[in-house]
């Protein structure tokens, strides 16, 4: 079934990877594609850098694959960075 929404999530933050994984999985009979969009293939929590820096917990270990989370939790990644919005009469465009 197609979707009927498209939502695009730029930033693959806390919040932009939470969105882009819960709202496919939340939104009920309505069918939702989402996209998200960040410059770099992997998040890193960012609360664990100091450990990492020390050396005592290892940098794969601190990171979400930004694929692998889309294809366990149903969105689409595509990598790439938001450069400005156009404001049109139905909707907003983007540059990418």
């Amino acid at each position: 079934m197609p979707s009927s929404h498209h939502i695009v999530v730029v930033g693959g933050g806390v919040a932009g990877l939470a969105i882009a994984s819960k709202l496919p999985r939340t939104a009920g009979r309505t069918p939702i594609a989402v996209t998200l969009i960040d410059r770099e293939p992997a998040y890193v929590w960012k609360p664990m850098l100091h450990a990492i820096a020390a050396g005592t917990s290892d940098f794969s270990q601190q990171e979400t694959n930004y694929i692998a989370q889309a294809r366990d939790r149903h969105f689409v990644f595509h990598p790439g960075e938001l450069k400005g919005t156009i404001v049109m009469r139905r909707g907003f465009g983007s540059v990418l």
